[in-house]
């Protein structure tokens, strides 16, 4: 269990599926600022990490917008449809 909590869950499967990387939304490529700035966020607040080796599925990322006292506020989110 704490392996998991460390390293997060590794799906036990028979065979691995071919490797992919998909390409993000639309909505992080019209805003790819504001999509650059929340990963470093993510980074210095220790939500995100930096990998050695490439994953064998690289899922796209897409961006959700609120109006906030009048300012838009993003969320980066895990696009795991594919």
């Amino acid at each position: 269990m704490l392996d998991i909590v460390k390293n997060g869950y590794e799906v036990p499967f028979k065979s691995f599926p071919p490797e992919a990387e998909f390409p993000n939304n639309a909505t992080v490529r019209d805003n790819l600022e504001a999509a650059q700035q929340l990963v470093k966020d993510y980074l210095a607040q220790k939500v995100l990490r930096i990998v050695e080796q490439k994953p064998r599925c690289v899922n796209p990322l897409g961006l959700v917008s609120k109006k906030v006292n009048g300012q838009i506020k993003y969320r980066l989110i895990f696009d795991g449809s594919r």
